[in-house]
């Protein structure tokens, strides 16, 4: 009787000290890929008893959290060319999985390149005047265009 009252109570305290776990992952609207190294923050609500822990995702946007009382907490998401993320949350004891997905901000705006400067080296036309340079490895050099040393030729 004795064992099985002692037995009962450690089972009991296990109960009641149950903690939850929060893991997720970090993912990129765009590419649906993981975020790596993302900096993630979980702060416990209300303000008046917060805790607040902090994580970074590994290589394939993934995070843990363990030890975690049951309550509502205020989870954070930043990470670099990607615009943050909060997002209320309710743990409960036991496991608790989340997903987030961050939008990214490094898209750039079209760009025209045009290439119609002159350099200071191109190829030789194959025939100049009475010149003819078809078949040869020929380049014509603008000394006035180049940057350099022009005193020792």
């Amino acid at each position: 009787m004795r064992t099985l009252l002692l037995t009962y109570c450690l089972l009991l305290h296990l109960l009641c000290v149950a903690n939850g776990k929060l893991s997720g992952v970090v993912q990129s609207t765009s590419t649906n890929n993981g975020i790596p190294y993302a900096r993630i923050t979980l702060e416990q609500r209300p303000s008046s008893q917060s805790s607040t822990r902090y994580a970074l995702t590994d290589e394939f946007g993934r995070f843990y959290f363990d030890k975690l009382k049951e309550g509502d907490y205020l989870l954070t998401a930043n990470c670099l060319y990607h615009l943050p993320l909060e997002q209320e949350i309710h743990i409960h004891n036991g496991d608790n999985k989340l997903l987030l997905e961050l939008e990214d901000t490094n898209k750039l705006n079209k760009v025209d390149v045009y290439s119609g400067s002159e350099f200071e080296t191109r190829n030789m036309r194959m025939v100049d005047g009475l010149t003819l340079t078809n078949g040869k490895k020929t380049q014509y050099i603008d000394i006035k265009k180049i940057d350099g040393n022009r005193s020792t030729n």
